[in-house]
């Protein structure tokens, strides 16, 4: 009776999960963050009496972020609950660690590929392809997701551009190179600070306009 959604697009992922915990409106419901699991809780949870079991639901998130060790000892507590609990993971978790849990439901969330190869056309002068490309990309992802994967490609260019990020492979760092190449530090700096100004924006629900147009402005304004 257990469930893992993980994955990369953790939008889609919190989006099934946030359905499941509505689902189970009228349950005995625990929703835990890996901050705030014990061994104790778990515990507690486990032996607390419901009318039936199935009228249960447990959900932890960040379990995977937890030592090994500790997840060993939990783990041994989860998987003899007889109720329903939901493991929910902000990235794809390693198929090893999950063993140790036993029998479960897996489902993962991918991003799609379209995402990548707009990610990569984010390059002086190119601003007419890469709003081409978002457009596509937009129409398989939410905007909430391609804005964070924007965020997380810019900052690999400001940390490559400064000379950091030696220890991923070199062949990636070439490829993030190759792409801040065509901005300065300063330029890098600036399209970042106004991603981050549209992230805020988005989470405080002050945009006049749709993320999506926000995104074609952005990149028409610093890639053309």
């Amino acid at each position: 009776m257990i469930t893992l959604l993980h994955g990369d697009n953790f939008v889609d992922s919190r989006e099934e999960l946030n359905r499941r915990w509505q689902a189970a409106e009228g349950k005995d419901r625990w929703r835990l963050t890996n901050k705030e699991i014990t061994a104790e809780k778990l515990s507690l949870i486990c032996r607390t009496e419901s009318f039936l079991e199935e009228e249960k639901l447990l959900v932890l998130e960040g379990f995977f972020q937890l030592a090994a060790t500790f997840r060993k000892i939990l783990a041994e507590i989860v998987k003899k609950a007889n109720f329903e609990v939901i493991l929910w993971e902000k990235k794809k978790v390693n198929m090893l660690w999950v063993k140790p849990l036993g029998k479960m439901e897996i489902k993962e969330f991918k991003l799609a590929k379209s995402l990548f190869t707009f990610l990569e056309a984010i390059r002086v002068g190119q601003a007419a392809e890469a709003i081409r490309l978002l457009r596509k990309v937009l129409s398989e992802e939410e905007a909430e997701m391609v804005l964070a994967m924007i965020e997380r490609q810019m900052r690999m260019m400001i940390v490559v551009k400064s000379g950091g990020l030696k220890s991923i492979p070199e062949w990636q760092r070439r490829k993030f190179s190759g792409q801040a190449n065509g901005f300065s530090e300063e330029k890098l700096a600036a399209m970042y600070a106004d991603l981050v100004r549209l992230d805020y924006k988005r989470k405080t629900d002050k945009m006049a306009e749709g993320l999506s147009g926000l995104l074609d402005l952005w990149l028409y304004d610093h890639l053309v």
